[in-house]
């Protein structure tokens, strides 16, 4: 080993506490930003999709997403929680559809997602119904960026 080694090895030791992980600070609790469709056309081929990748307080590591639902009150509860047990940890995102193995005959979720960070830090558990409509809406998506010019010198235009 180098001239110094040990004491270096020595000197860049840290200790951190299991009940203080971020010394004198509390440690951050992460918080669950949720977006999705809170109903759904009954058109065949839908897919419900929600997304938590906006939540915060995961620190340095990416969080870890708990997804269920509420078997008390959603239809194919089993069939859809093995799906959602089925998803990466650190996944947040969600999509099910026919063809997922979701039943086109289902009528209501009541989705349950619980964040939580590496460091053992979790949210508080957050509920997100949905509904699916009787009659076939149309719906409307827009995959491109908004198209919104701003400059503080100008007016604000809206295309």
């Amino acid at each position: 080993a180098p001239a110094g080694a040990d004491k270096l090895a020595r000197a860049s030791a840290v200790v951190v506490s299991a009940d203080f992980p971020c010394g004198d600070e509390p440690c951050p609790v992460p918080q669950v930003s949720l977006a999705g469709a809170r109903a759904l056309s009954s058109c065949r081929g839908e897919v419900l999709r929600l997304d938590a990748s906006s939540s915060t307080g995961g620190g340095i590591k990416p969080l870890s997403y708990t997804w269920a639902v509420d078997p008390s009150v959603s239809d194919f509860a089993q069939t859809v929680n093995a799906a959602l047990r089925a998803l990466p940890a650190t996944s947040p995102l969600v999509q099910l559809g026919e063809t997922s193995g979701l039943p086109y005959e289902w009528r209501r979720f009541t989705f349950l997602l619980r964040v939580s960070n590496f460091l053992g830090r979790a949210s508080q558990l957050v509920r997100w119904e949905v509904v699916r409509a009787e009659a076939e809406v149309p719906r409307i998506a827009f995959d491109a960026p908004s198209v919104l010019d701003y400059r503080p010198s100008l007016p604000l235009l809206i295309h």
